[in-house]
């Protein structure tokens, strides 16, 4: 079964779903025959003393329809789980541009989840988690895929630090 229904020129919405709803909406559009775009990020929670492996929504709270260009408004709008389709203005729900989705699409696998940015030795990350979230490193070496070891400029001194990919955002050059 094709993910995205193949339309000829497809229109995307962006669609607000109710607090806690997301997978209830997704699969109720889907039966109604519209194309469903969810990204979703691979992420840690804390469960049970420790940590599990699972994911979470890119955008929380929202996902993209595929309508095509007659889009039928009223049952998206009332489709289970659904709170609204996103209208800037009184024209209507707001088109979400193709060039967007097929950008976020590239950066997912088969089942929407956006891959990590590829990283070189060298490269600047930013820390997004942990005690030195928000600092700003450089990649020394990737042992593996999980663990990446980054130098980090503390105190004024280089110190080396192994930390998880998940937690290291590239930086523009």
């Amino acid at each position: 079964m094709n993910k995205w229904p193949q339309v000829p020129n497809p229109v995307w919405y962006l669609v607000q779903t109710k607090p806690s709803r997301g997978l209830l909406a997704e699969r109720n559009l889907r039966r109604q025959g519209f194309g469903v775009f969810a990204p979703r990020i691979a992420a840690k929670r804390r469960a049970r003393g420790g940590y599990e492996e699972g994911f979470r929504e890119l955008f929380p709270g929202y996902l993209f329809v595929s309508a095509g260009a007659s889009a039928r408004w009223r049952a998206i709008d009332s489709t289970l789980g659904v709170q609204r389709l996103v209208a800037f203005g009184s024209d209507g729900p707001s088109r979400v541009s193709n060039e967007l989705i097929e950008l976020l699409k590239r950066r997912c696998d088969a089942g929407d989840t956006v891959q990590p940015l590829p990283l070189k030795v060298g490269d600047a990350v930013k820390i997004v988690a942990g005690p030195f979230s928000e600092y700003v490193a450089s990649v020394e070496s990737m042992p593996s895929e999980k663990r990446i070891w980054v130098l980090l400029d503390l105190l004024g001194r280089e110190t080396r630090v192994s930390l998880a990919r998940e937690d290291l955002e590239p930086q523009p050059a």
